[in-house]
């Protein structure tokens, strides 16, 4: 409904989706990691083995799709753009609610690792991939996500909390601000990029490939890291439902911002989320 009005405003005023894909791209989605990292609190043995099954679930589904995607002789961007709808997952607006519904609060402070991690993953690795679709090399490719803000703002956040420092709360505010802006915001740059680009969106058959993957594939790969590292409870099943969730709106944000198929990125976005209607209400029922 958030994206769809933001399609009817721009369509009705004429917004450029551009400027605001710039804004999020710069200063809500880097408040969003800041404040989070500020703000989350768990064990440091818990949070190695959650990082380990969210990085392992990321790879493993971005491998899958790089292979698939080599069988099906994609062009460079669209490779791109189906590991990237692969890999990036709505572990925050969608994740959070829904891991705290069926599991409560310990499995929303489960959810909250994992969305922190999954954001790192998609602001470095996923930028990467994103960038792999522009024709540049591949060291421009590696290189690209040093100059992304996300990245320093959690550089920061992470020596905030290894020191034990408070920020101001005039600073805080801001963040705090800043970071609660960011979904809303995400979702309309959705509706705005689905308005500008809706007649020239690719084929089904790419369409169901990263959807599979995302909805499909990677709480399979889920289930597998959990027990692959001795994690089972609240916390195996946690891992595998937000692993589960649909392609995240960020993953459009990048495609706009390294042209990596944004029109492609964003029916996937909208597909995966409607799929997933019934693929979590599934998924909710055997984890529960």
């Amino acid at each position: 409904m958030m994206a769809g009005l933001g399609g009817f405003m721009g369509r009705r005023v004429g917004v450029p989706v551009h400027p605001l894909s710039g804004l999020t791209f710069r200063l809500f989605s880097p408040a969003l990691i800041f404040h989070s990292l500020l703000t989350i609190s768990i064990t440091r043995d818990v949070a190695v083995r959650l990082v380990g099954v969210i990085a392992g679930v990321f790879f493993l589904v971005a491998m899958a799709s790089f292979l698939i995607s080599k069988v099906l002789g994609h062009d460079r961007p669209t490779l791109a753009a189906v590991a990237l709808c692969s890999a990036v997952a709505n572990s925050g607006n969608m994740g959070l609610p829904i891991a705290k519904l069926a599991f409560g609060d310990e499995g929303l402070k489960i959810a909250v690792v994992m969305y922190v991690a999954n954001a790192l993953l998609t602001y470095s690795v996923g930028v990467t991939i994103a960038s792999l679709g522009t024709s540049g090399t591949v060291k421009q490719a590696f290189i690209a996500p040093f100059k992304v803000p996300a990245i320093w703002a959690a550089a920061v956040a992470l020596t905030i909390n290894y020191n034990g420092w408070h920020l101001p709360a005039a600073l805080e505010a801001v963040a705090s601000t800043l970071a609660g802006a960011s979904i809303p915001v995400m979702l309309v740059v959705l509706g705005l990029q689905v308005l500008e680009r809706v007649a020239h969106t690719d084929g089904v058959r790419d369409v169901v490939v990263a959807v599979s993957l995302r909805l499909v594939g990677a709480p399979l790969a889920a289930w597998g890291a959990t027990a692959a590292l001795g994690l089972s409870g609240i916390t195996q099943r946690t891992l595998i439902l937000t692993a589960g969730m649909p392609t995240a709106v960020m993953a459009s944000v990048l495609a706009m911002q390294y042209q990596a198929k944004p029109a492609f990125v964003s029916r996937v976005v909208i597909t995966s989320t409607l799929v997933s209607i019934v693929t979590l209400t599934v998924l909710v029922t055997i984890l529960k």
